[in-house]
């Protein structure tokens, strides 16, 4: 379109630069709000994975100790027999 001096365009306003920026902080606010709650959810349901895990680690250890010996022992008649 070619508009000539003094001449109008027929058109609606359009929204502000204040208003989108405006807008742009709102959004960016929440998003940083609402990523900073879902850190905190992440923190608090891996906190709790590590207290339930917790017991059965110890048990894997007193486990893993307990036949360590039996698992050398085996080896070093597997060595022998070879």
């Amino acid at each position: 379109m070619l508009v000539c001096h003094r001449g109008v365009v027929d058109a609606s306003t359009g929204v502000s630069l204040d208003e989108l920026v405006r807008v742009c902080t709102k959004l960016a606010l929440q998003m940083d709000r609402q990523g900073i709650e879902r850190m905190f959810d992440t923190a608090d349901v891996v906190s709790k994975a590590i207290q339930d895990a917790t017991p059965l680690l110890n048990q894997l250890s007193r486990t893993i100790n307990e036949i360590s010996p039996l698992l050398n022992d085996m080896n070093e008649v597997r060595l022998r027999v070879h």
